[in-house]
């Protein structure tokens, strides 16, 4: 069943806007540019994994190659398999930072727990369930 992923998209394309803007103003530069654009911008790419995620699917390959085709409209410049494990580790450094900034959150506010239901992410609040998106 394919489910709109609109929402969670711009939340993290939003992100990583933030985060490369961060970047770029605080951290050094590189030594050397990148010399290949990947097909897939760092917030797709973080999208699909944590589509993976709150798919059925067991098996990275198997949602990859068959499940995110369902997908194929939201994602049109989807690469091969291989290509994309490659890709991966790009966006480590971002959801490092993203999974930093919600714990933080979940500090301050209270939050406490996190759970997926087939719909939506969930967040428990002293006992209580408050949908996070």
């Amino acid at each position: 069943m394919k489910k709109d992923i609109t929402e969670q998209f711009v939340f993290l394309d939003d992100f990583c806007k933030q985060y490369n803007f961060f970047v770029d103003k605080n951290i050094l530069s590189r030594e050397r540019e990148l010399t290949r654009t990947p097909g897939l911008s760092i917030s797709e790419i973080m999208a699909i994994i944590l589509l993976f995620h709150q798919s059925p699917a067991k098996n990275f390959k198997f949602f990859y190659q068959s499940y995110l085709q369902q997908y194929q409209s939201e994602f049109p410049a989807l690469v091969s398999y291989n290509r994309f494990i490659e890709l991966q580790q790009r966006c480590l450094g971002h959801f490092y930072a993203l999974l930093q900034i919600l714990c933080a959150l979940a500090k301050q506010t209270g939050i406490s727990y996190g759970a997926i239901n087939n719909d939506s992410f969930f967040f428990k609040n002293r006992g209580h369930f408050v949908d996070a998106l």
